[in-house]
């Protein structure tokens, strides 16, 4: 197999690379450890799949990301079959202790080092920054002086630090948002000029793949935006200013807009000799039913945050520039009081059964809340209420 022959080509420099990693992993884990060095190794690969080779493997030029992805099965593999898996508590915590130092020595702090590793990752963005500072990761759409329109770039970007986002045990939430007067005046003009021409060149953005969201909700959460629905943390829409065309169904398919009293929406896409697109035919009606959906999707009218409160578009009505502040404020009102766990399945449960009948979502409700039942937050939650003091909830990192 593909991952067996790796393993036999691979290098002693590779092969060493790959045992020092698993070890380093655990810092990337906020010190907790993992079960097994084979869970180490399983933890490396998801995030290799997320962000690109690592800084190692990068500085080396040595292969691409698939052959590193082969030998870290097969060191898998291996490690399985030496019976690490199985091994005691203490003797897979004595394994990686021993290893610790040698790790900190011979691989960069970026990779050691979360708060360093936020920075790197924000540095190979162009069109957004990105920032965690605890419980909130805020991603700002960054080309103020097109209103923040979308390049493919753009939208690359915005994916790849939502993975990010919900990999970090710090952010409990994350806010969507525009940098200057605007939230996302759409797809940029120009590279749908050069789309309707057919003319459009592609810019090589492999090392932005990435896959955000949880793949257990099923298929109607994998086509194009809807994976924004599967977002295993809340996602706040702070909508600033200007919200129009693809950046209206960004907010339509975040989980709570908090708008500021002047933005401007307008859905656009008939004016433009378009469609209601990706998924705002299916999430508009139900914010604010069909007949009003289908004004202003008809209309390509303008209105203001006012009256989107008035709609029911906009659950909290701010004044100008303090929607950002609010929407982090929020996150960190859930950050004190809730279970990342029960936002996550609650989440889950909204969207998913809105696809289905009664019978079936109660179904599924019993089965999810036997499950809620048996986890430690619910102990936490009982204890924390009865001791009279906020909850110690345990964070998600996925």
């Amino acid at each position: 197999m593909e991952d067996r022959a790796a393993a036999s080509t691979a290098s002693p420099q590779d092969r060493a690379y790959f045992e020092r990693i698993a070890a380093a992993s655990l810092e990337l884990e906020r010190g907790r450890p993992p079960r097994s060095l084979a869970e180490a190794f399983d933890r490396v690969a998801r995030m290799q799949a997320i962000h690109g080779p690592t800084p190692v493997a990068s500085a080396k030029g040595e292969g691409d990301r698939q052959s590193h992805l082969a030998l870290l099965a097969a060191c898998r593999r291996k490690r399985r079959g030496c019976g690490e898996a199985n091994a005691s508590d203490g003797a897979k915590r004595a394994n990686v202790d021993g290893n610790r130092t040698a790790v900190s020595d011979s691989l960069p702090q970026s990779f050691l080092n979360p708060a360093i590793s936020r920075r790197s990752r924000s540095d190979m963005y162009k069109d957004i920054t990105y920032s965690v500072e605890d419980p909130v990761a805020v991603i700002t759409m960054n080309r103020p002086d097109r209103l923040n329109a979308f390049t493919n770039r753009m939208l690359a970007e915005i994916r790849h630090a939502l993975a990010a986002a919900e990999q970090d045990a710090a952010a409990v939430g994350i806010v969507l948002t525009g940098a200057g007067r605007g939230f996302c005046a759409g797809m940029d003009m120009g590279s749908l000029d050069s789309l309707s021409a057919g003319n459009a060149e592609r810019e090589d953005l492999s090392a932005l793949e990435a896959s955000p969201g949880d793949p257990e909700l099923g298929p109607d959460f994998k086509v194009t935006f809807s994976y924004l629905l599967s977002i295993r943390k809340p996602l706040i829409a702070a909508v600033n200013g200007a919200c129009a065309g693809l950046g209206f169904v960004f907010a339509m398919l975040a989980d709570l807009r908090i708008v500021e009293r002047q933005a401007k929406f307008a859905t656009a896409f008939s004016q433009r000799g378009l469609i209601a697109e990706h998924g705002v035919s299916w999430m508009l009606p139900r914010l604010i039913g069909p007949g009003r959906a289908l004004d202003l999707l008809w209309s390509a009218r303008k209105f203001n945050g006012e009256e989107a409160e008035r709609l029911g578009l906009a659950e909290r009505l701010v004044e100008a520039g303090e929607s950002l502040a609010a929407a982090k404020d929020y996150i960190a009102e859930l950050a004190a009081s809730a279970s990342p766990t029960s936002l996550k399945v609650m989440k889950a449960q909204v969207y998913r059964h809105l696809n289905m009948p009664l019978g079936d979502a109660m179904a599924e409700t019993n089965e999810w809340m036997a499950e809620s039942l048996e986890r430690e937050d619910f102990k936490e939650g009982v204890r924390s209420f009865i001791e009279r003091r906020p909850p110690a909830f345990k964070r998600l990192s996925l």
